[in-house]
């Protein structure tokens, strides 16, 4: 669960503008829209009946607290108390949007966001020659075990060696 709510879930609170954003961000952009509106259905159900229910055991309370009371102003207290939790109560009951009212419904995107497989691809061809340069780098200096020149070239050169070796004159006298 809280690997989904990291990597598919993402809420933007604007503390200025007074909006919540829910983004859902999901291989099937269809789906995603269908979670998202969901999600904040889910949310005002929720606190709906966390609302219902909180209203409910303090109307409770204060009739317990009316009945156990003689005194005037203490019963007029709780009767202005009791109004405004039935206000609450009611509102809960009767909105359906009670504390996420949806602006603007999620739908599918129409252009593709993600995965941006042009830029996939062209950074995958970039890093390929990237590497094959190095590579190339690396195998220059193990190469330095065999001769510096070509095989034909040292050949060559043993070849003038023993040329230059024949023509000398023989040490020796004559």
């Amino acid at each position: 669960m809280e690997r989904f709510r990291k990597s598919v879930v993402a809420l933007i609170d604007d503390k200025i503008k007074g909006t919540t954003t829910i983004t859902m961000d999901w291989r099937d952009p269809a789906v995603a829209a269908r979670w998202a509106n969901d999600f904040v259905g889910l949310a005002n159900e929720l606190l709906r009946g966390r609302a219902i229910d909180e209203s409910t055991r303090n109307l409770e309370f204060l009739n317990q607290q009316l009945a156990q009371t003689n005194v005037v102003e203490i019963q007029q207290a709780i009767y202005r108390l009791i109004e405004g939790e039935t206000k609450s109560l009611m509102l809960a009951h009767g909105r359906v949007e009670y504390a996420f009212t949806i602006v603007d419904p999620a739908v599918p995107p129409e252009v593709r966001v993600s995965p941006r497989r042009a830029l996939m691809v062209i950074s995958g061809l970039v890093i390929a020659g990237s590497a094959e340069r190095s590579l190339r780098g690396l195998a220059r200096p193990c190469a330095g075990a065999r001769p510096s020149r070509r095989p034909e070239s040292w050949r060559s050169s043993l070849r003038n060696r023993r040329l230059a070796a024949r023509s000398w004159p023989a040490s020796g006298g004559i």
